[in-house]
């Protein structure tokens, strides 16, 4: 069988993936985007949020949103946030030189910087580290543009098992909780079983310190004809008839006030003149604590 030689008619040693001010078409199915040239040998295509809804991406694809400044990927359905929620960065560096070691295999770190001179190969001890992502070997700091990708497609890979982790609070979790701001159990059973407003004031066992009726000297005239007397909102007399002609008056009741509290009650029994005063005295909260004679 004849052999068909074959020409090279390039070599690209990977010190320069695109060089500077050229484009390349991408080969994937979006025929019309472009990549535009990178000091990176990683790095995803820059976009704008308009620009990312005219793409039409692959399952994992990655570019990096210029507006919000946050890289993302494509899960099959919407864009994600991959920093945020599915790609883990162990860390963010200046260059290569101030990265750490990572913690696990298949860790992703970022350089902001690169490092060393670019032009400088290799074979004549140059040591050049673009800006960009890293990939953690387990025990170096690799920039391979392959394994990176692969890596974030098993972490976008990975989530798809994961299952949403629940966290129940416990009260040594609340680093300022104090008992003391809070009713026990018992405090709260009390309060519910309280006076609650709208209550009839019968259900207080105490009854001391209430005006009565027989205290007002009031008790059973409720057949009779009453005419009460107010001055400046405040009840002053009660005049007691014996019917609604007013013909007969048997009771004329006084009602004393000193700076807004009832003080004195004078009652004159009409029939014999005989005339009961009463004092009532409070302490200094205005609760009344006497009625005398």
């Amino acid at each position: 069988m004849a052999v068909t030689p074959r020409t090279i008619v390039g070599v690209n040693d990977g010190s320069k993936l695109f060089p500077e001010n050229t484009t390349s078409i991408n080969s994937n199915n979006n025929s019309s985007r472009e990549r535009k040239a990178s000091s990176s040998d990683v790095r995803p295509d820059e976009v704008t949020p308009n620009e990312l809804l005219n793409l039409t991406p692959n399952v994992g694809e990655i570019v990096f949103d210029t507006t919000n400044q946050l890289l993302k990927f494509w899960n099959g359905n919407v864009w994600e946030n991959a920093g945020a929620s599915a790609v883990v960065v162990g860390q963010r560096a200046s260059n290569y030189a101030t990265l750490q070691d990572g913690t696990v295999v298949g860790e992703l770190g970022y350089c902001n910087l690169p490092q060393g001179t670019q032009w400088l190969p290799g074979t004549v001890g140059g040591n050049y580290y673009p800006a960009g992502w890293y990939l953690w070997d387990g025990s170096t700091w690799t920039s391979d543009r392959n394994n990176i990708v692969n890596q974030l497609q098993l972490n976008v890979n990975g989530l798809g098992t994961k299952s949403n982790v629940g966290h129940t609070h416990v009260k040594a979790d609340i680093t300022d909780f104090n008992d003391g701001d809070y009713a026990t159990q018992n405090q709260g059973g009390l309060a519910d079983t309280a006076i609650q407003p709208n209550d009839n004031i019968s259900e207080l066992n105490n009854n001391a310190g209430f005006i009565t009726s027989s205290a007002l000297g009031i008790e059973g005239l409720s057949g009779y004809f009453n005419e009460l007397t107010y001055s400046n909102g405040d009840l002053t007399k009660i005049e007691t008839w014996a019917d609604i002609t007013k013909q007969v008056k048997l009771f004329t009741k006084q009602f004393t006030y000193s700076s807004g509290r009832l003080t004195q009650i004078s009652l004159t029994n009409e029939t014999t003149s005989s005339v009961t005063n009463k004092t009532l005295s409070y302490d200094a909260q205005d609760n009344l604590i006497s009625i005398t004679k």
